[in-house]
């Protein structure tokens, strides 16, 4: 199509079927067949003969209008289609939970956006519910979401797992009964501890509030509350305040809140784990800034946690056969399992 819109174009500013064809390298004999072969396709005359000189008529007119938007648009595809493929340019859907973009906003964007300043970035806070609908419906690219039951056209990345932990003043009472042990990863509560105190708790119709239902159970006493609160962020000040003992993922804790005013406690007969994953639809295509932003988040998402925290977790964290990104360019890998030792990321394919 685009020599064939060439010979039109030389034709009309030539104005001459001879002139056109030695510019054009064929012969004149061809050029008038080229442009008979053209008329009789399109059902219109593309040119009138006026003495010697060809002139574009009206549809000649708007032929050659319409081949050079088409040629426009073509190029302009190719140099978006180019700037895609080597991540200049480009969009990444993201879905969050609330408490989950602070990581996000502090820790990941502005890494990523030095190396890719060209991609435009959706953030799409909300519940769990509804954003795993979001990407069930391929509204998101990916999200950050509890490890829960996904659609089979959802894959997950796995990230390392939250311990569930108590959380009080620094310097209270409650700090100086704990007792370091080596099977938890921050000073050991008994619950039985706990009796007297006065508890910071969710909103009872919060998808949340199931969890610590389990708590509640597993203390074997009526818990005081002292504060309801639909925020974590609201529940962690009331905790810094002094007004109570409240329940969280230690992830989630220090990606919301600072650290001054605050102790965590491990309780229970074992160590408690959240499973959060990074998920994806399987059939989703995943640029280089795709898997470079879910790597900046797993990488942020780990270092949230003190050297000594992740130490002391040696366990599986991820499942046959999932896919995860493994280097900084290298693609995705499948592996057997991937495990904590020490301070350093261990991969078993």
């Amino acid at each position: 199509m685009e020599r064939q819109y060439m010979y039109i174009k030389a034709i009309a500013e030539q104005g001459s079927i001879l002139k056109a064809a030695e510019r054009m390298y064929v012969t004149p004999s061809a050029l008038s067949k080229h442009v008979q072969k053209m008329e009789s396709a399109l059902g219109v005359k593309l040119f009138d003969r006026v003495g010697k000189k060809f002139v574009l008529t009206y549809p000649g007119e708007r032929y050659l209008y319409w081949q050079e938007r088409m040629l426009a648009l073509r190029e302009n595809m190719d140099e978006e289609m180019d700037g895609l493929a080597n991540a200049r340019r480009g969009r990444l859907r993201v879905g969050l939970q609330v408490s989950d973009s602070k990581l996000m906003l502090r820790c990941v964007l502005p890494v990523f956006y030095q190396e890719f300043p060209g991609i435009k970035l959706e953030l799409y806070e909300d519940s769990s519910r509804i954003i795993r609908g979001l990407l069930e419906d391929n509204v998101i690219d990916f999200a950050v979401l509890f490890d829960y039951k996904l659609g089979e056209t959802i894959r997950k990345h796995m990230l390392i797992p939250s311990n569930r932990v108590l959380v009080v003043p620094k310097g209270s009472p409650v700090e100086k009964k704990a007792v370091r042990r080596d099977d938890f990863p921050y000073p050991w509560i008994d619950l039985r501890e706990l009796k007297d105190e006065k508890f910071i708790v969710p909103l009872p119709n919060q998808h949340i509030s199931s969890g610590f239902d389990e708590f509640r159970e597993e203390c074997g006493f009526e818990l005081q509350e002292a504060v309801q609160a639909k925020f974590l962020e609201t529940r962690l000040t009331c905790a810094a305040q002094g007004l109570g003992i409240t329940y969280a993922d230690d992830h989630i804790i220090m990606a919301n809140f600072s650290m001054e005013r605050l102790t965590l406690l491990s309780y229970g007969r074992y160590n408690k784990v959240e499973r959060r994953v990074i998920a994806y639809n399987r059939d989703h295509y995943m640029g280089r800034a795709h898997r470079r932003l879910i790597e900046l988040y797993d990488q942020a998402y780990e270092n949230l946690l003190p050297g000594a925290a992740r130490g002391k977790r040696t366990r599986l964290l991820r499942e046959t056969g999932e896919e995860t990104p493994h280097g900084s360019d290298a693609g995705w890998g499948r592996y057997q399992c991937v495990f904590l030792e020490g301070d350093a990321l261990c991969f078993a394919y």
